[in-house]
C-alpha cells in the first residue's frame, strides 16, 4: 500500500505546492544532503517516478477497500496543509480516499502519538546530520518503522567507527528505506535570510545562531 502511495505522487508538484518557487527546494532520495559525506542517490530508480497505473496494481494487491486515508494536517505552518492538498488531490485521482483532517499543530503531535487516531502526517527533519540521528529509525518514533533489516543496520552503524563503513552502511539503510517505504521523502527546503551590513561575524551556519557577532557603525 505504502509503494502504491509512492507511484500515485509527483514530488515536484507537492514541493512547488508546499514551497512555491524552486529556488527554495529540491529534489533526491537521500537522507543525507549531498554537503554531507554521507549523501547517496541510492532510490532514484523509484524516487519521484509517478506512475498511475503501476499504482493502481499495488493497490489491488494490498488489498485497498476505498477505506479513508486519515490524512492530520495544520495550517499552522503553510507548506504542510498546501503540500497536504496536492497529495489528496493525485492520491484521489488515482483512487484513493483521503480524509484530511486539519488541527493545530499541538493536537497534531498529540494525536500523532496514538495509531488509532490516523493514518498519514507530514513533518521535516534535518538532512544535514547524521543519518544514525534520525528519529524515525527508532520503531516507538510515530510512524513506528519496524523492519530486522534496518534495525540490523543501524545497530552496525552505532557500532562502526570507519568513515567509508559507515557511508556504505547508510546507503544499505537508504535502499530499505525505499523499498519498505515507511514513509516518502519529499525534497528538501530551503529559507531566506536576510542580513544587514552592520552585522559582522555571521557565519550563516545550517542552524543558526549568532556568537561572536557584533555591529559596526
Amino acid at each position: 500500500m505504502r509503494r502504491a502511495v509512492l507511484f500515485s505522487v509527483n514530488l515536484e508538484q507537492i514541493m512547488i505546492a508546499g514551497f512555491g518557487r524552486k529556488e527554495f527546494f529540491r529534489l533526491g532520495p537521500e537522507v543525507a544532503a549531498p554537503e554531507t559525506a554521507f549523501y547517496t542517490d541510492v532510490g532514484k530508480e523509484v524516487y519521484n517516478r509517478p506512475d498511475p497505473e503501476r499504482a493502481k496494481q499495488l493497490m489491488r494487491e494490498a488489498g485497498y477497500d476505498g477505506r479513508p486515508i486519515r490524512w492530520m494536517a495544520t495550517k499552522e505552518y503553510f507548506y504542510n496543509y498546501n503540500m497536504a492538498l496536492s497529495f489528496k488531490d493525485q492520491l484521489e485521482k488515482v483512487g484513493f480516499k483521503v480524509d484530511l483532517q486539519v488541527m493545530d499543530w499541538a493536537t497534531l503531535v498529540r494525536r500523532r502519538s496514538d495509531p488509532n487516531e490516523y493514518d498519514v502526517f507530514i513533518t521535516g527533519h534535518p538532512t544535514y546530520v547524521h543519518p544514525i540521528r534520525q528519529v524515525y529509525l527508532d520503531g516507538t518514533w510515530p510512524g513506528w518503522w519496524t523492519n530486522p533489516k534496518k534495525d540490523e543496520i543501524v545497530s552496525r552503524m552505532m557500532a562502526e567507527t570507519d568513515l567509508e563503513k559507515q557511508k556504505q552502511l547508510v546507503r544499505e539503510l537508504q535502499q530499505v528505506q525505499w523499498e519498505d517505504v515507511p514513509w516518502i521523502k519529499c525534497g528538501e527546503a530551503f529559507t531566506l535570510r536576510a542580513i544587514r551590513k552592520e552585522v559582522v561575524g555571521y557565519q550563516n551556519p545550517t542552524d543558526w545562531f549568532f556568537w561572536n557577532c557584533g555591529f559596526v557603525a
